[in-house]
This record gives C-alpha cells, structure tokens and sequence, in this order.
C-alpha cells in the first residue's frame, strides 16, 4: 500500500496444521507446522510503521458463508451447480482479498490523510457499479430490489467540497 503507513501487508492461505492456535487474548497466532496440502482458512497480517500489529484468520467455511452471504452470483452457483462468479472461477483469490478487507477495515488506517480517504472510497466502492447517483451494488440486490448508496454517503467523498476554517 502506498500510503507510507504500513511497514508490512499481506495475507495467504494457511495449510492444515500451520496454525496451532490463536489466543483468545491477544489474538495472536501461535504458528505449527503443515501437514497437508490441504487449505482450511485464510490469514492477513498488518503492521504499521509506529509498530501497531494485528492479524485476522477466517476459516474455509467462514469464507464461504461470508462469500454466500454478500455475492448473489456465489449462493446462485451453488444452487445451480455453475461456475459463472469469481467466487467460483477464483476463490482462493477473493478469500485472500475478503480477509485482508475484513483486517483494513477494521484495524487499518483508512482517513487521516487524501490518500487514506482514497482507500476508504476504494474499500467501500469494492464490487460497486458506479452510477450517476452513486454506488450500486447488483451482486447484492436480493429479488431485484435497486439500492443505490448516494455519493453523499461514500466515505471518502463526505465533505470532500467542504472547507473549514478555524478561528
């Protein structure tokens, strides 16, 4: 990320075994050794540069119900038995992508600054079809319904007009 915050960024699959356990304190990942081929989650790792760290681990299945949850297109292949969404065509790499988002946007710097308000907006305008009153997100329209996000809403662009002064 070019926001010169982050010392280190990153996520992956994690292999059967690699994760011996994760304190329920700290949230820190005690790490094992691999003993198959076989991915059962995903991890993203953040560290800033003042030193803050913290990772995130989500299961295969959380993937999934997170995945069926927000894409339309997913929870249709898997009823009509397609491949037709991403989700499909490339999970590794949305899961990959849907741990680290889930990590920025909790824990990640998004809005101290133009370049993190830019990642904010990018965050929130992830899988949105921009429309000329704002975002909308078809992957997630459930029966048709059309819900469009007004510009105003967007995170990154809320007052971007605006100028204040201090007296």
């Amino acid at each position: 990320m070019r926001s010169g915050l982050y010392a280190t960024l990153n996520s992956g699959a994690v292999f059967e075994g690699q994760i011996k356990e994760i304190d329920f304190i700290t949230g820190e990942i005690v790490r094992g050794e691999k003993i198959s081929d076989k991915i059962v989650g995903y991890v993203a790792y953040m560290e800033l540069l003042n030193g803050f760290r913290k990772s995130l681990y989500m299961t295969v299945e959380e993937i999934q119900a997170h995945a069926q949850k927000y894409s339309q297109s997913y929870a249709y292949d898997l009823k009509s038995g397609k491949k037709s969404s991403v989700w499909s065509t490339n999970f590794d790499a949305m899961a990959k992508k849907t741990v680290l988002k889930r990590l920025l946007s909790s824990f990640g710097i998004m809005s101290i600054d133009q370049k993190g308000a830019d990642l904010a907006t990018a965050l929130q305008a992830d899988q949105a079809v921009i429309t000329e009153g704002g975002l909308r997100y078809i992957d997630n329209e459930p029966d048709g319904e059309e819900k469009i996000v007004p510009f105003e809403e967007i995170i990154g662009l809320k007052n971007s007009d605006d100028k204040t002064e201090e007296n």
